[in-house]
């Protein structure tokens, strides 16, 4: 025994809710995927724009701070004493 067609559509409203309700949720997720894309993409230019005038100078700011460390005492810049203290 079969239940009839508008009793079947009425229970499966009850169990997902109204159908209103369930469009606005699957547009509220299309929309908080579409924003989390739009952060990431924004956070990784803003990233690369700020981060990489450092990356180009930071190799040889710390070849000349070692190189004048080296010229100075070797031992103290591998004290390894001080660092367990």
């Amino acid at each position: 025994m079969h239940a009839p067609a508008a009793e079947t559509h009425t229970s499966i409203y009850s169990q997902i809710g109204h159908p209103c309700a369930l469009l606005a949720a699957c547009t509220l997720q299309v929309f908080e995927g579409i924003r989390d894309n739009i952060v990431q993409a924004a956070e990784l230019k803003f990233n690369c724009f700020f981060l990489m005038p450092l990356v180009d100078s930071f190799p040889a700011k710390l070849r000349s701070e070692l190189e004048c460390a080296y010229e100075d005492d070797v031992e103290e810049v591998f004290d390894v004493a001080a660092v367990r203290m």
